[in-house]
């Protein structure tokens, strides 16, 4: 059987593909009141968008755990831009 037993994300010096002024415009929001609440709507959608996808839209490490006995399984969250580092389930 196969599957994703575990995953972790590091996701360090997050910068979503969406900014806030980008957000704020259209809606002619002025001032600071609203950003911090604006902000975790943007990583809030961008978290769905990953999910759905299967793709994540910022640089990242994902370190999975999968259970791979009849080959073919697809990494999560796509194929990464940098490094792959495979381990069994013993940790070798």
């Amino acid at each position: 059987m196969n599957g994703v037993i575990d995953i972790k994300f590091t996701d360090e010096g997050t910068t979503e593909p969406v900014l806030l002024a980008d957000v704020k415009a259209p809606l002619e929001i002025d001032g600071t009141y609203h950003d911090a609440f604006l902000t975790d709507l943007i990583a809030t959608a961008r978290q769905v968008a990953e999910k759905y996808l299967n793709r994540s839209l910022i640089p990242r490490t994902v370190e999975a755990t999968i259970m791979n006995e009849s080959g073919g399984q697809l990494l999560p969250y796509g194929i990464p831009s940098g490094d792959i580092t495979v381990k069994d389930a013993a940790g070798g």
